[in-house]
Order: C-alpha cells, then sequence, then structure tokens
C-alpha cells in the first residue's frame, strides 16, 4: 500500500445478499483527511456506519485530536461523510482506550446509532436519532472497580431497539502474558442491557463464579482467545466467549432473559 497507509486501519468489504457474494473493492474506513485506526463498525437502512479515533481532522473544524469520528456511506464505503462526536467529559485524549470504539445500528429507527467509549473504570455510551448531527450525553453502561480492567467487549442492538453490552472484568493477580503480549488474569464476563434504547442500562453477570488462572500448555498458549460476542432476540442477551473454567481454552455460551434486567 502507499505509504499515506499506516498498519492499523479498518478497512471494509460489503455484501447485499446476505453474504453470498461480496463487493469487488475494500474500502478504508478513515480517510487521508481524518486518518484513524481500529474502530467500529455497523449498518441498516441502506447507511453503512463506522466509529473511531482519529488523529488529525481538517484545521477548519477546529478540534483537538485524538478525537471521535462518525462516518456515514451510502456507497459501500467508497465515499464517508464524517462528523465529529463531541468528546466525554474530561477531554478527549483517553477515548477509546483498551480496545477503541464500539458502533451499533439500531435496526428499529432509521439514523438511530450507539456509540460506546471507554474511560477510566466505565464504558459510557451516546446515541443519535439523527444520523450523527447531534448526540446525547453520554451514560455509563459499563462500570470495573478500581484496579480491575476491561476485556473483550461487544456492543449490539436487537430488531427491537434492546442495547446489549457484554464484557469480561479482569482481575489482578495470577497473571499470564499470552502469544500477542496480552496480559490474561481471572476474570469473570458481565452484561448491561438498556430496554430504551441506549438512555438507561442495568448491569447483570453471565458467568457465575471468576474463572481460574490460565493453564498456559492447556490452553493453546491463548491463541485464539480474541474477541467476545452478543446478541440479542426478543427473548435473551446471548452472549459467546473465550474461556478456560472447564481447564482448558474453550468457547463458552451464556443467555441471559430480558426480564433480568
Amino acid at each position: 500500500p502507499p505509504s499515506s497507509v499506516t498498519g492499523r486501519r479498518t478497512f471494509i468489504r460489503a455484501s447485499h445478499d446476505q453474504g453470498r457474494t461480496w463487493g469487488g473493492v475494500i474500502y478504508p474506513a478513515d480517510s487521508d483527511e481524518y486518518p484513524g485506526g481500529r474502530g467500529g463498525f455497523s449498518a441498516a437502512y441502506g447507511n453503512l456506519a463506522v466509529a473511531y479515533t482519529a488523529t488529525k481532522v481538517p484545521q477548519s473544524l477546529k478540534t483537538q485530536c485524538p478525537c471521535t469520528v462518525f462516518g456515514t456511506s451510502r456507497n459501500d464505503g467508497r465515499t464517508f461523510e464524517y462528523k465529529i462526536v463531541p468528546p466525554l467529559s474530561g477531554g478527549g485524549g483517553a477515548e477509546g482506550q483498551g480496545g477503541g470504539v464500539m458502533l451499533s445500528a439500531d435496526p428499529s429507527r432509521e439514523g438511530s446509532y450507539a456509540l460506546a467509549r471507554q474511560s477510566g473504570q466505565t464504558i459510557q455510551v451516546a446515541v443519535t436519532r439523527d444520523g450523527g448531527r447531534t448526540w446525547s450525553q453520554p451514560v455509563v453502561a459499563a462500570r470495573v472497580p478500581d484496579g480491575v480492567r476491561f476485556g473483550h467487549r461487544a456492543m449490539k442492538y436487537s430488531a427491537k431497539g434492546d442495547l446489549a453490552l457484554i464484557w469480561k472484568a479482569m482481575y489482578p493477580g495470577d497473571e499470564t502474558y499470552g502469544t500477542n503480549s496480552q496480559k490474561i488474569g481471572r476474570f469473570d464476563v458481565w452484561s448491561s442491557l438498556s430496554r430504551d434504547g441506549g438512555n438507561v442500562f442495568k448491569t447483570v453477570r453471565v458467568s457465575h463464579e471468576v474463572s481460574p488462572p490460565y493453564i498456559l500448555e492447556r490452553s493453546n498458549f491463548l491463541f485464539g482467545d480474541d474477541l467476545s460476542s452478543v446478541d440479542v432476540d426478543d427473548q435473551y442477551v446471548h452472549v459467546v466467549w473465550g474461556d478456560n473454567r472447564a481447564g482448558f481454552l474453550g468457547t463458552w455460551y451464556g443467555r441471559v432473559p430480558l426480564g433480568a434486567y
């Protein structure tokens, strides 16, 4: 690639037939005017949406970066219209730390998106109802105690507009470094759900106990434990994550009834 392409960009290819065929061109989610790294992406109502932490924006916007950028495309990512997302309180320098920005499109309402950013010991969610022109005041959707850090996270809207967020709470002590030098210790899995599209969240623990310390030889040396996933229907929040509580690294599934929230 040309020298303007960094090593940590997100590229997108689109499908319009539920994944049977894919467009012939792969497009970057950012641009030379709004350069950034990894981020979130989602789609609904013919709009492809991306969000990420940009290292700079055009000088005419008079915005201090790093800053959060939200972009929408109607042509599978060939061109984007970018907008600046208001920073979290305390400044935007720490936004997206520990995993970047999460984004989900609300399939129940056109132009509605939820954007999640980490700030210290919290994950805060802001919502737009007008395609990114204005954003709600961020609300705390997840929190971990002091000394605990966030692990793998995911966020998604249901078809009816319920917004679910999941994360691993990573506890200090008995920590091991995996193949990618990631520090892995004991953890448990948590979820929160908003029944009003992202204004009020309630938290429910998914796993029943904190995991035991990893045994590298029985955990594929932590290779492949890269993410967690969430989905929501009209009955449950469904969660999938990597876990070693069986004595070896495996894929685990759990679900929480919507009534628990």
